[in-house]
């Protein structure tokens, strides 16, 4: 027998002889302690139930760190990110700068109420407002920039074709030269359906976030 399963005998033997005296006490005190016996179990479950409630709450908080973690980790951000105006095709980008995939998203209808450049679209005068509505965009991936499809209305009839609309309407919802601010509310989902809401307002006063969060 070598060493080592020398001392794992005599420890094994140490433990049993141990546990035995500590029975032999036990059985030695039982006589001493029983006019206590109930105040002894009333102490033992009022610690066992703290140590229950200890154990529950620590564990929900682990689980919501894992949670949370887990979510930051697929969390998609949207912004409104650039304004191309001159070039063959104006457009609007919108840029996922968030960890996770951006699915299912929706930019809410902007009403610009500008005369002149109703008159110039619908070539001719008007007091209608224009709407700008956006089509729905399925998958924006991490990093990734993506044009916003976008029509314009007036009075009803879709004039997105009409004499530079879709220019004007860019120019006028991304530069400082406008005469008000625009709001570009943008919804959305990550990988597990967990839905999101973006808001940048754009205009004279320049591009800002005005909110990020879940909905």
């Amino acid at each position: 027998m070598n060493l080592q399963v020398k001392c794992l005998t005599r420890r094994k033997l140490l433990f049993i002889i141990m546990t035995l005296l500590i029975i032999v006490l036990l059985i030695e005190k039982m006589n001493e302690l029983a006019p206590h016996l109930d105040f002894i179990k009333a102490v033992t479950l009022i610690a066992t139930a703290g140590i229950l409630l200890w154990y529950t709450i620590e564990t929900y908080k682990l689980r919501k760190q894992s949670v949370l973690q887990t979510e930051i980790q697929i969390r998609p951000l949207l912004i409104t990110h650039s304004f191309i105006i001159f070039g063959e095709e104006p457009r609007v980008i919108i840029k996922n700068i968030g960890n996770g995939v951006a699915l299912n998203v929706e930019t809410e209808d902007i009403v610009v109420h500008e005369p002149s450049i109703a008159a110039l679209i619908w070539n001719g005068d008007t007091n209608e407002p224009i709407r700008v509505s956006f089509d729905k965009i399925n998958v924006i991936s991490q990093s990734e920039e993506k044009t916003l499809p976008m029509k314009v209305f007036i009075d009803g009839p879709d004039v997105t074709n009409g004499p530079d609309a879709v220019k004007l309407i860019v120019a006028e919802l991304g530069s400082r030269r406008a005469n008000r601010n625009y709001e570009f509310k943008l919804k959305y989902e990550n990988i597990n359906g967990d839905k999101y809401q973006s808001v940048v307002t754009t205009g004279k006063d320049g591009v800002h976030i005005k909110e990020i969060g879940k909905v």
